[in-house]
This record gives C-alpha cells, sequence and structure tokens, in this order.
C-alpha cells in the first residue's frame, strides 16, 4: 500500500517519517520527485493534441500512473511505503487525487 506524505517546511514531516520508518513494513523515501513526475504526466496527457486524436481515455491514463508508482518502488519489499513530497497538494496532483476510487482501483485492486 502506498501513502503520499506532505507537509510545509519545519512541521515535524521528518520526524514523523523516522518514525514511521521504524516499522520493519514500512519504507519512507527521502524527498521524492513522485509527484512532479505523476504531475507532468497528467498535464502532458491533458494538453497533449496525440491524446485527444488517438482518442486516449483517463483510463489509459491512471493505467500509465501506476505503471510509473509500481516502477518506482518495485525494489521495495516492505507492504507499506510513503512517499515523502512537498508537491502533492499541488492543484494538478490533487485533481487526480481527488478520483481517488478510481485510481484506487487501478493501483491496487480495491
Amino acid at each position: 500500500m502506498i501513502y503520499f506524505l506532505s507537509s510545509i517546511p519545519r512541521s515535524g514531516s521528518t520526524l514523523l517519517a523516522s518514525l514511521l520508518g521504524q516499522r520493519e513494513d514500512t519504507y519512507v523515501s527521502p524527498t521524492s520527485n513522485l509527484g512532479d513526475l505523476l504531475g507532468a504526466v497528467v498535464t502532458q496527457f491533458m494538453s497533449n493534441p496525440a491524446s485527444v486524436a488517438g482518442k486516449w481515455t483517463k483510463t489509459e491514463l491512471h493505467q500509465t500512473l501506476k505503471a510509473i508508482v509500481d516502477s518506482r518502488y518495485v525494489s521495495r519489499s516492505e507492504k507499506i511505503i510513503f512517499d515523502k513530497g512537498r508537491i502533492w497538494p499541488d492543484a494538478k496532483n490533487m485533481e487526480t487525487m481527488f478520483h481517488q476510487q478510481v485510481i484506487s482501483q487501478i493501483f491496487w485492486g480495491q
């Protein structure tokens, strides 16, 4: 299961990450660019004429996002992963994350 950890600077996120990372089944990333990468993919998908011409669907976008997340942490054996990044509350990412049920179904089959 992947969780996204974000906070404002000097708010205790490093301490929280350290505490969470003490569990054997938990991995907490150092500050990550995964949110930036996913945001760029969403922006490109939404603005690229080839997406429209190719009749790509949002399901295909979500599958692409899933592949990026899966490949990012493929080498991690921990059951719980926290991706720590400042970009998660960004409006581009929040629009995609708003559709949480669809993304959860694609990411984790739930």
